[in-house]
């Protein structure tokens, strides 16, 4: 078998968990969905021979998951937590530097660590949003399609996600005063 389909077989996995987990319309299990899905994101670009790729993907499902664990706590330790994923991140994009297009990997990445582990609801989707966007970016200036694809795909269903959000907590708050 062809590890092109194999890498791509995880990725079409990564794909579709990625978008149930940013189109549902509550937060239960999001990061923790997101986090393999990134994982599996790792597994797919190291299998497509891409090591700054696999090693940025499993610093950020390892991000993820301690997000997931540490969202009952105060804001302050899940802010010093995130910046220490965020300076790793910075690192990884300073080793493995293949050129200008890394800074969007590195802002995306800063984006995207920073949301999940220091905000919530609206705000976290939002910050998702935003961080899909600068990866998209970084595609985009590597020229990778399937990169802008899935990319694309994900700001899209976080774009759903927050609207479903929106929604449900209007409608939750209309019952609520009614």
């Amino acid at each position: 078998m062809d590890m092109a389909f194999i890498a791509n077989g995880f990725g079409v996995v990564a794909l579709i968990m990625s978008v149930w987990a940013l189109t549902r319309k509550d937060d239960s299990h999001i990061l923790l969905i997101l986090s393999v899905s990134v994982l599996l994101w790792a597994v797919h670009y190291f299998l497509m021979g891409s090591v700054t790729g696999g090693v940025m993907h499993i610093i950020a499902s390892a991000g993820i998951f301690i997000a997931d664990r540490m969202k009952s706590l105060d804001w302050r330790p899940k802010f010093i937590v995130a910046t220490v994923f965020a300076a790793l991140n910075i690192v990884v994009g300073t080793l493995w530097w293949t050129g200008f297009s890394d800074l969007f990997a590195v802002a995306g990445g800063v984006v995207l660590g920073y949301s999940q582990f220091c905000f919530k609801g609206q705000a976290m989707r939002t910050g998702f949003i935003a961080g899909e966007g600068i990866m998209f970016g970084y595609a985009a200036s590597l020229g990778s399609y399937p990169g802008m694809a899935v990319t694309l795909i994900n700001l899209m269903a976080g774009l759903v996600g927050l609207w479903r959000l929106t929604r449900s907590q209007r409608s939750l708050a209309t019952s609520q005063s009614g």
